[in-house]
């Protein structure tokens, strides 16, 4: 009775419902090879968080900040719980062990390049260095855990063929994971050099992206919709600082800082037309 009633008041709501309740339902990922399958979940788990930090970001813009936060930790869970069904269910139990080796990698990274710098931290502030407070980022992970549960039953496996999307926002984020190691590495001491090393490093990840997009699918769908989420990592990660340079003036900060999400937009873009260009040029040879 009650949702007869609301649905005859509210027509378009209950349309709009009915549509989610569908996607929902036929919610699915292609079947791949474990490795493949691993790198969509984490294509799947980038895409999500890029969504969640826009939706974040306008909400702290709101003066909402406790929300916002809350909004944050929420979408970092849902993005573990959604990288570990996608693998689970592209790749069966061989993509689940692939994403979480991968997973174990990537997390050992960043502790390696963060420990210096939190036990730097520590010691000039005369904090507390308890190991504690470095696991509690991880508590997103166990939480993503838990939820994956009930994530990957709504999710099914479909036909064999590429997850062309999840493939290159999956291969970008891996690739761009190392990039504390190098900083730590290299230690940049100005602007310039930070700009240089951010663009060669992110903006080649986005190019092999392309380039990978590019050989795994011919449609032009995957490429622009990454493109487009790109741009809107960017958005909502530097919207604040540019609209704050452009009141006080944008200072000494790296120019990476303001224009980083349109140079590997572009640059993804660059690695799918070289390589469709190749791609044509060899079909012409051959024929």
């Amino acid at each position: 009775m009650l949702r007869e009633g609301l649905a005859a008041e509210f027509p378009s709501a209950k349309r709009a419902l009915d549509h989610v309740v569908t996607a929902i339902r036929s919610a699915h990922v292609s079947r791949e090879t474990a490795l493949w399958a691993a790198i969509s979940g984490f294509g799947a788990s980038w895409i999500v968080s890029t969504i969640g930090q826009a939706l974040a970001t306008g909400v702290r813009l709101a003066g909402l900040r406790d929300p916002a936060a809350w909004l944050a930790g929420a979408v970092s869970i849902f993005a573990y719980a959604l990288a570990i069904a996608v693998a689970a269910r592209a790749g069966g139990r061989r993509g689940l062990l692939a994403y979480f080796a991968i997973l174990a990698l990537q997390l050992a990274l960043q502790l390696a390049a963060g420990l210096p710098g939190f036990l730097s931290f520590c010691e000039r502030s005369g904090s507390d260095c308890s190991p504690l407070r470095l696991a509690t980022r991880y508590v997103y992970l166990a939480g993503g855990l838990v939820l994956s549960i009930a994530v990957v039953r709504v999710i099914r496996s479909g036909a064999v063929r590429p997850n062309v999307l999840l493939n290159g926002a999956g291969l970008f984020t891996l690739l761009v994971s190392p990039t504390g190691i190098a900083y730590y590495v290299v230690r940049p001491q100005d602007s310039v050099s930070v700009s240089a090393m951010d663009f060669a490093l992110n903006g080649g990840a986005a190019l092999l992206a392309g380039v990978v997009l590019r050989l795994r699918s011919r449609r032009r769908a995957p490429v622009a919709l990454l493109a487009a989420l790109m741009a809107l990592g960017w958005l909502a990660f530097t919207g604040p600082f540019i609209f704050s340079a452009l009141k006080d003036g944008f200072g000494s900060q790296p120019a990476s800082l303001y224009v980083s999400g349109l140079v590997q937009a572009l640059a993804l873009l660059v690695g799918w037309l070289a390589t469709a260009s190749i791609q044509r040029a060899r079909t012409t040879a051959a024929a």
